[in-house]
């Protein structure tokens, strides 16, 4: 069997308060009435009866305040419930929204991070590669120049220079893939 959850309680409950108090109200209708009669019929009744009535009623009217009253408190208890109920769920509420704000903010953040590395990354591989045909083609030129010299010494310089280069593009390129 399942158990009713707090909302269906809830209205069960107001249900049946409704009927209490449409029985209580008759009850006491009732009891107004009877007040009444005894009230206009007071002179054909003896006084003893009539004061055992009128105490037996307030009696009565005593009891059905109370219960009145017990309802009615139990009623703002249930509100003042709900209401603290409600009050957390929209604290929870607005802290999660801020939350998943905050984490979207993170995400542009990172996706543009992410984007620009890329284009950065892009850019060295593409200076790497220069770099790498230009190494080679001084590497043929020193080959193609061996008759003297001073061309040599300088297609060295020119060669370590350019080495030079292509390594510090190598560094920077394998360190931009480790990020």
């Amino acid at each position: 069997m399942m158990e009713p959850t707090g909302i269906t309680m809830t209205s069960f409950s107001i249900e049946t308060n409704e009927s209490e108090f449409k029985e209580l109200s008759a009850r006491l209708y009732a009891y107004i009435k009877k007040m009444r009669e005894l009230r206009n019929g007071a002179p054909q009744l003896d006084s003893h009866n009539f004061f055992k009535s009128v105490d037996s009623m307030e009696r009565e009217m005593v009891n059905l305040k109370t219960l009145y009253e017990k309802e009615i408190m139990r009623l703002r208890q249930q509100c003042e419930e709900m209401n603290r109920q409600r009050y957390q769920l929209e604290l929870q509420n607005n802290k999660l929204e801020v939350s998943a704000s905050e984490l979207q903010s993170q995400f542009a953040a990172e996706t543009q991070k992410s984007n620009s590395l890329s284009v950065e990354l892009t850019t060295l591989q593409k200076e790497y590669y220069a770099k790498e045909e230009e190494y080679q083609k001084s590497m043929r030129e020193v080959v193609a120049s061996a008759s003297g010299q001073m061309e040599v010494n300088a297609a060295n310089r020119k060669l370590d220079q350019t080495l030079r280069e292509n390594m510090d593009l190598h560094r920077r390129y394998t360190q931009q893939l480790g990020r």
